[in-house]
């Protein structure tokens, strides 16, 4: 899938969750994304896709509501480009820089 039609797909979805469920998802809580939670082991993906769908998922903030946490070196050990690697390595990059600076992290 394009880069930019995996990136409308989050979109897409973050939308539907403010339009369906009346709150923006809140990728610092295990129920934060309820309908992500819920539906993630449903969307059918080629397997290079729910990797680059997983990665852009926690690069913004929301690896709690993923089912299970996501496994960075599945994208050494999977079939993906070379120009795909660098840019799941730079979202892989901003997931730390975010998780180390607080980033997405609820306010008290």
């Amino acid at each position: 899938m394009p880069d930019d039609a995996l990136l409308e797909m989050v979109v897409d979805n973050v939308a539907a969750s403010r339009s369906y469920e009346g709150y923006w998802p809140d990728g610092a809580k295990k129920d934060g994304w309820t309908w992500m939670t819920k539906h993630f082991d449903h969307y059918i993906l080629h397997q290079t896709t729910r990797i680059k769908f997983s990665a852009l998922l926690c690069a913004l903030g929301n690896a709690q509501v993923l089912p299970n946490e996501f496994d960075w070196a599945q994208i050494y050990r999977s079939e993906i480009s070379s120009d795909d690697i660098v840019k799941l390595a730079q979202l892989e990059t901003l997931t730390k820089i975010n998780h180390t600076r607080g980033f997405f992290q609820k306010k008290q």
